[in-house]
């Protein structure tokens, strides 16, 4: 059986390599914080990178500057490791935050001050965290063992363990098929329903619909609505004020909770602060144009800007748009995505 992957805030290395993989397959724009709202629409839909450093550009960084992180992900890891032994009740996990290494430490606990020492001596920021990282490693592994355990067709229902050090918590997501049991108490692992699931409208397995929706009609398996919206798609943010405006691309689309999503970077929707001229996450409504009606709107309460990822709510009269798994391409089609691991 295969085992299920487990997210953790502090496995770094390949947070900071997503922006190698991710940069050529779709336009990943860093948005131009504060940029007024002038009129692009002549602008292509995908950005074709001719070179890594143009790839980096697009994500707002330089091949120095994707160095610096690998270096401070290499450097968190190091400290991971040695931390785990020398600090087994301190040490919490390791994260990085735009471009500082933060360590998680267990206060009160048994040589939590010279871990704190320690982190900042090395260069790193420190913040609390409930729950030493072994607790987490073995609360993990027996829910892991479990999930294993149970027969195929319930086996199948589960779909990722999930350990946050931020919040101590080790929790078993399953999908909303009912499939899966729930796990026992003495795992010390919580459950929830895997909040977002791909939407496969568009790859001829179904049409997924919405609680009183038609399915848009599909001339053939595979193929898009003419008017389809896809992840790499160029997008218009129209920051809450109405005054000024980031360039984008649109994410993965799915559906959470019943409604239409896409889910995309943080810092699409990130605008200057008056009142400290740092750049912050504020929802704005995202259009194809200037002057181009509303599609969706991002939400606060579905942002992270820690992960750089936040989810797009469509509109209801736009959803057919978005009911596709489908990415640009290297090729003159979109690639639709059939699965996720």
């Amino acid at each position: 059986m295969r085992h299920l992957p487990r997210r953790r805030t502090w496995s770094i290395g390949a947070l900071v390599a997503v922006v190698v993989v991710a940069a050529p397959i779709a336009a990943q724009a860093q948005p131009r914080d504060g940029a007024p709202a002038v009129d692009d629409s002549r602008a292509t839909p995908a950005i074709v990178h001719e070179s890594l450093e143009d790839a980096l550009a697009e994500v707002g960084t330089t091949p120095a500057g994707f160095r610096t992180q690998s270096v401070l992900a290499d450097r968190l890891a190091d400290a991971s490791d040695d931390y785990t032994v020398r600090f087994p009740e301190a040490f919490a996990g390791v994260r990085i935050v735009g471009a500082a290494g933060q360590v998680a430490v267990v206060r009160g606990a048994d040589q939590a001050e010279p871990l704190i020492a320690d982190a900042r001596s090395r260069g790193f920021t420190v913040y609390s965290a409930p729950t030493p990282a072994r607790q987490l490693d073995q609360t993990a592994e027996r829910a892991q063992d479990w999930a294993d355990a149970l027969p195929p067709g319930q086996r199948d229902g589960v779909t990722a363990i999930d350990v946050d050090p931020s919040t101590g918590d080790v929790t078993v997501v399953v999908e909303d098929s009912g499939a899966a049991p729930t796990p026992p108490a003495d795992l010390g692992a919580g459950v929830r329903i895997a909040g977002f699931r791909p939407a496969q409208g568009s790859v001829g397995s179904g049409t997924a619909t919405l609680p009183g929706t038609q399915s848009p009609t599909i001339p053939d398996p595979g193929t898009l609505l003419p008017n389809s919206m896809v992840g790499g798609t160029r997008m218009y943010v129209l920051s809450p004020s109405r005054t000024v405006a980031n360039w984008c691309s649109l994410g993965f689309n799915g559906i959470r909770d019943g409604r239409v999503v896409n889910i995309t970077a943080a810092h699409c929707s990130s605008f200057t602060d008056p009142a400290t001229g740092r750049s912050v996450f504020r929802p704005g409504t995202v259009s194809e144009s200037t002057g181009s009606p509303r599609l969706g709107a991002f939400t606060s309460t579905e942002a992270d800007e820690a992960l750089d990822a936040a989810l797009i709510t469509v509109d209801p009269e736009d959803d057919p748009r978005f009911r596709n798994s489908h990415v640009l391409a290297d090729g003159p089609q979109p690639l639709p995505l059939s699965g996720t691991q």
